[in-house]
């Protein structure tokens, strides 16, 4: 079987509902393990991608 990404602009049609919320559990157990970030509270992004 040949998996092929289903993508529309920058979503991906053909995700797994719990791999995405295991994936997004995972982010946040991470950053929330990282402590607190001492840093400028504010900033601006002149280019982002």
């Amino acid at each position: 079987m040949i998996i092929e990404a289903k993508l529309k602009g920058n979503v991906s049609r053909a995700a797994h509902p719990y791999g995405c919320r295991e994936m997004i559990k995972q982010q946040i157990d991470y950053v929330r393990a990282q402590g607190r970030f001492e840093g400028p509270r504010c900033c601006t992004v002149l280019a982002g991608n």
